[in-house]
C-alpha cells in the first residue's frame, strides 16, 4: 500500500482529472481553424514542444495544459497496472473522483486526413490511446459495478465506442495502420463481452440486466445503422490470421445471442421497457451487408510493426470460404503466393447478416472439425466457434437456413457416429480412473458440444427435425446412451434435446421405439423391447427411485416432457402401454410420501403425463387396468395443492370417456363420493369438470343414469343450476357451462332440453 499511498500524496487521480480534461487532438484542431485561427495556431505551438514546459509553475494556468493521445497512453498503462496490484481499490478511487467517465469520454473518431508524418504519427496515437482506453475500461467494469453502470449509461460515449467498429473511418494504406486498427477492436469486443457478462449476477447468471445491457447494444447498433457493426463482426471473424481479433469477435458475439437466447425464453410483460426495444433477433434477421471479399497478394493485416507475420493462407481454404461466405470463387493463385482475403464495400445489397455470419462460423467449424492436432489454443478456439454458432443457431431464423442447406445436420449426427466409434473402443468404468478419464473426457465433451449444438439448432424449426429424423438422431443417441448415463449433466442436456426434437414433429416420435444400442447396427424396422423409448421408462423408474429433498427434479421433468410428446405417435403410446411405466407411481401414495414438497412436484409432473396420456384410448385403457393406479388418482383429487386436485379429475374425465371404465367407475363407491364432494364444495372448474364425467357416463347409458340418480348426483346438480341463476353475477360460470348443465339434466330426467330452459 506504499505506492498507493505515495500516488495518494501527489494526488495523482486530482491530477488525472485535468489531464483528461484536456485531451486534444487533430479534430480539435480542425474545428479550430474554422472558428478562430489564433487558438489554433496557439494549441499547435504547444502541441509541437516550443511552448511546452514541464516545470512546475503556479502561475500556469490549466487552459495552456495540453493531453496528447501519446500522454493518455501512457497514464492507461499505468492505470492497468495499478489495476493489476489492487483492482478494488484502484477502481473506487477512479470512480469516486468521476474519472471512469471521463476515460470514456476520451475514446476519439481517428477520421482524418494523413498528409504527412506527424499527422501519421498523431493517427497512430489516438488508435493506441482508444485501445488502452478500452482495455481499461473492461478492467474497471470487471472489478466495479458502479464503472459498469457509467459505461452503459452514458449514452453519447456509448454512441462513439460502436462507432469505432465502422471500417470505413480508418486507413488501411500501411499494414502497421491495419494492425493498429485490428488491435483496437479486438479490445472493443473484449469491452463488450466484459459489460454483458457482468451485468448478470454474482455467479454468471443472466438476469434482466443483463437484458438491459444487451437493450443497450442493439438500440446503440439500430440509432448508427445496423450495417457498420455486423460488417466488423463479419470481416473480424474471417480474419484467418488475427487470432485474437477473431477470439475476441466470437466471444462477444457469442455474450449478445446468449442474452438473445435468455429474453426469448422469459416471460416479459408487454408494457416492460424490456419487450419493447429492438432485438438482437430481428436485426440478425432483417439488416443486410453490403460487403464483398477481394484476394490480394500480401498479408498485410496482421503484420505487426517490425515483426512482418509469415503465416500463409492455403487456396484451399481461401476458395472454401469464398464458396461459403462470399458465394464467389476466384483464380487459383501460386502455392508460394502469401494471400490475404480483404472486405470491401460492393454495390447493391447483399445477404441478411445472420445468413452471412452463419456461413463464416461453419466454415471456421469446418477447419476446427479437420484440425487433427490438441492443444489449449486450438481447444479454446474449437470451443468459442461451436459456442457462437449455436448461439446464433438458436436465436436467428436466417442462420438456420443456411446451415440446413449447408449439410450441417448431417454433419453434426456424422460426428456423433465418429464419437461413438472411438468410445465404443472404451468402457464407462474408465470413468473412475484418472489415466483413463484424461483421455476419455475430451470426447464425452465433444458429445455433450455436439448435443447442444444440435438442441439449439433444432428449436422451433420443424424442417431441421424432419432432417434429424431421416438421418436416424435417435438411433445416434441411444447408441451414446450409456455414456450420458454416465454424467448428470450431459443427461439432462440429451433430454433436453429429444424434448425439443420431438415438439412438434411425429417422424421424431415415431423414431424413438425403433432405436437399437447395438454398435455397428442400424434403425429396426418394428419397435423393440430394447429401444430408446424403454431405456427413457427405465430412466424414469431409477428416478423414482433417488426422489428426495435434495434430488433435483431436472430430468425427471425432461423425461415426462418427452413421453408427452411421444404420445402423438401410436406406435409410442403402444408401447407405453406394454412397459412397466406406472408400477413406479405406487411410491406417490400419501402413505409413503407424507405429502412431501419434492413428492408434491413428482406428483405434477406424472398428473401432467397422465392427462396427456389418458387423451388417448391406449391411455384410458392401461391406466384404468391397473387398480392402484386408479386410485391413487382418486387419492389425489382431494389433496392439498388446487393444481394437482384438477389435473386429477382431468384424469378421471379422461378415463369416463372409454367405454370399459365406465362399469368399474360406476361400482366405486370412492369414485361416487368423489363427484359428490366436487359438487357440493369444489371450485367452478372443478363443478365443470364433474358435469363433463356425468354427462360421459350416462351418454347411452341407462344404467348409468340409474346409479347417478341413486347417488343424488342430479339433485347437487339442480342446486348448482339454481345457484348460479340466482348469483349470477357474482359466479365464474359462463352461459355454455350453464347450457352444459341444463343438458345433462335433461338426460337425466329424460325431457327435452328446451323443456328443461
Amino acid at each position: 500500500m506504499d505506492f498507493f499511498n505515495t500516488m495518494d500524496e501527489f494526488n495523482l487521480y486530482s491530477n488525472l482529472d485535468i489531464v483528461l480534461s484536456n485531451l486534444y487532438t487533430l479534430t480539435f484542431i480542425e474545428n479550430c481553424r474554422k472558428s478562430n485561427k489564433s487558438e489554433a495556431w496557439s494549441y499547435m505551438r504547444r502541441l509541437s514542444g516550443s511552448e511546452c514546459s514541464w516545470e512546475s509553475s503556479s502561475s500556469r494556468s490549466g487552459k495552456e495544459i495540453v493531453t496528447t493521445p501519446a500522454l493518455l497512453k501512457a497514464f492507461g498503462c499505468i492505470l492497468l497496472n495499478m489495476l493489476s496490484l489492487n483492482s478494488e481499490y484502484v477502481s473506487s478511487k477512479l470512480q469516486e473522483h468521476g474519472l471512469v467517465k471521463l476515460l470514456f469520454r476520451a475514446l476519439c473518431n481517428p477520421t482524418m486526413s494523413i498528409s504527412n508524418t506527424r499527422a501519421l504519427s498523431l493517427y497512430c496515437d489516438i488508435l493506441e490511446m482508444n485501445t488502452i482506453v478500452c482495455s481499461v475500461l473492461s478492467r474497471l467494469s470487471s472489478y466495479n459495478p458502479a464503472s459498469l453502470g457509467t459505461i452503459l449509461h452514458t449514452k453519447d460515449c456509448f454512441n462513439c465506442l460502436l462507432s469505432l467498429l465502422d471500417s470505413r473511418i480508418y486507413s488501411n494504406d500501411f499494414p502497421q495502420l491495419i494492425y493498429l486498427r485490428n488491435k483496437l477492436w479486438t479490445n472493443i469486443f473484449n469491452l463488450i463481452s466484459t459489460l454483458v457478462v457482468y451485468s448478470g449476477d454474482m455467479d454468471g447468471n443472466l438476469t434482466n440486466r443483463s437484458l438491459e445491457a444487451a437493450s443497450i447494444f442493439s438500440d446503440t447498433i439500430l440509432e448508427l445503422g445496423n450495417r457498420p457493426f455486423f460488417e466488423a463482426i463479419c470481416e473480424s471473424l474471417s480474419c484467418l490470421g488475427s487470432n485474437e481479433l477473431q477470439n475476441s469477435a466470437l466471444t462477444s458475439l457469442t455474450c449478445l445471442l446468449r442474452v438473445e437466447t435468455y429474453r426469448a425464453f422469459q416471460n416479459l410483460e408487454v408494457d416492460s421497457p424490456l419487450f419493447r426495444t429492438t432485438s438482437m433477433q430481428s436485426l440478425l434477421d432483417s439488416v443486410r451487408t453490403t460487403k464483398t471479399v477481394v484476394i490480394t497478394e500480401t498479408n498485410k493485416e496482421n503484420i505487426k510493426p517490425k515483426k512482418p507475420s509469415k503465416r500463409f493462407i492455403e487456396n484451399q481454404k481461401i476458395d472454401l470460404l469464398e464458396e461459403l461466405y462470399f458465394d464467389k470463387m476466384f483464380k487459383r493463385r501460386d502455392d508460394s503466393s502469401e494471400t490475404e482475403i480483404d472486405i470491401v464495400e460492393s454495390q447493391g445489397e447483399g445477404d441478411v447478416c445472420g445468413g452471412e455470419i452463419c456461413k463464416i462460423l461453419l466454415y471456421l467449424y469446418d477447419i476446427c472439425d479437420l484440425k487433427s492436432e490438441e492443444g489449449p489454443d486450438y481447444n479454446k478456439k474449437r470451443s468459442l466457434v461451436n459456442g457462437a454458432l449455436s448461439s446464433l443457431l438458436c436465436v436467428s431464423r436466417e442462420a438456420k437456413k443456411i446451415a440446413l442447406e449447408k449439410g450441417l445436420v448431417l454433419l453434426a449426427i456424422k460426428q456423433l457416429r465418429e464419437r461413438h466409434m472411438k468410445l465404443s473402443l472404451e468402457s464407462v468404468d474408465s470413468l473412475r480412473r484418472l489415466s483413463d478419464k484424461k483421455r476419455v473426457c475430451p470426447m464425452l465433451k465433444e458429445v455433450h458440444d455436439l448435443v447442444g449444438l444440435l438442441t439449439n439448432f433444432m428449436l422451433n424449426d420443424e424442417h431441421v427435425k424432419m432432417e434429424a429424423a431421416t438421418l436416424n438422431l435417435a438411433d445416434v443417441v441411444h447408441k451414446l446412451w450409456v455414456w450420458f448415463l454416465a454424467q448428470s449433466v450431459y443427461l439432462a442436456d440429451v433430454m433436453k434435446m429429444l424434448c425439443i426434437y420431438t415438439t412438434d414433429c411425429n417422424l421424431a416420435c415415431q423414431t424413438l421405439p425403433l432405436t437399437s444400442p447395438v454398435a455397428g447396427s442400424g434403425p429396426r424396422k418394428s419397435p423393440s423391447n430394447v429401444s430408446l423409448l424403454h431405456a427413457v421408462i427405465n430412466l424414469i423408474n431409477k428416478q423414482m427411485d433417488l426422489i428426495s429433498k435434495t434430488h433435483e427434479l431436472t430430468v425427471l421433468e425432461a423425461s415426462f416432457n418427452l413421453l408427452i410428446n411421444c404420445c402423438e405417435s401410436l406406435e409410442c403410446r403402444v408401447l407405453m402401454s406394454k412397459s412397466n411405466l406406472l408400477q413406479s407411481m405406487s411410491r406417490l401414495h400419501p402413505a409413503i410420501t407424507k405429502r412431501q414438497k419434492p413428492w408434491d412436484d413428482t406428483e405434477l409432473l406424472w398428473l401432467r403425463f397422465l392427462l396427456i396420456y389418458t387423451g388417448y384410448p391406449e391411455g384410458q385403457a392401461s391406466v384404468a387396468k391397473v387398480s392402484d393406479i386408479l386410485e391413487l388418482v382418486m387419492v389425489f383429487t382431494s389433496g392439498s395443492r388446487l393444481p394437482n386436485k384438477k389435473l386429477a379429475l382431468s384424469v378421471l374425465r379422461n378415463l369416463a370417456f372409454h367405454q370399459p371404465n365406465r362399469p368399474r367407475l360406476l361400482s366405486s363407491g370412492d369414485f361416487l363420493n368423489i363427484l359428490d364432494t366436487k359438487l357440493t364444495s369444489g371450485s367452478w372448474e372443478e363443478k365443470n369438470i364433474v358435469v363433463v364425467i356425468m354427462w360421459a357416463l350416462i351418454a347411452n347409458n341407462q344404467k348409468a343414469k340409474i346409479t347417478i340418480k341413486s347417488a343424488g348426483l342430479d339433485v347437487k346438480l339442480q342446486n348448482i343450476v339454481k345457484q348460479a341463476q340466482v348469483f349470477n353475477k357474482d359466479t365464474l360460470i359462463t352461459q355454455e357451462d350453464l347450457d352444459r348443465m341444463y343438458y345433462v339434466l335433461s338426460i337425466l330426467k329424460e325431457k327435452d332440453y328446451d323443456k328443461v330452459r
